[in-house]
């Protein structure tokens, strides 16, 4: 499986001035490395969403392909 990207940010604040940290967070995590994105809890769970995203995006391949199979012999235009 092709490794997927995860351009999300760190959702931690800075304690000195309130601002939203600007490092890119951990891939699957929410957070970067230095607000805890090294945890071995977060690192998990990064590891499941990953894993539950890829199995999401195949599913919904499936489904496409399978949607556009029925439409094509029905006379129903798909995707609308």
């Amino acid at each position: 499986m092709p490794r997927q990207t995860w351009g999300v940010r760190c959702r931690a604040h800075r304690t000195s001035d309130g601002q939203p940290c600007a490092a890119w967070s951990v891939r699957g995590a929410y957070v970067c490395v230095k607000h805890g994105g090294a945890a071995p809890q977060v690192r998990a769970k990064a590891e499941y969403r990953m894993v539950m995203a890829g199995i999401w995006n195949q599913a919904e391949r499936r489904l496409v392909k399978r949607l556009r199979a029925l439409g094509s012999g029905s006379g129903i235009a798909w995707p609308p």
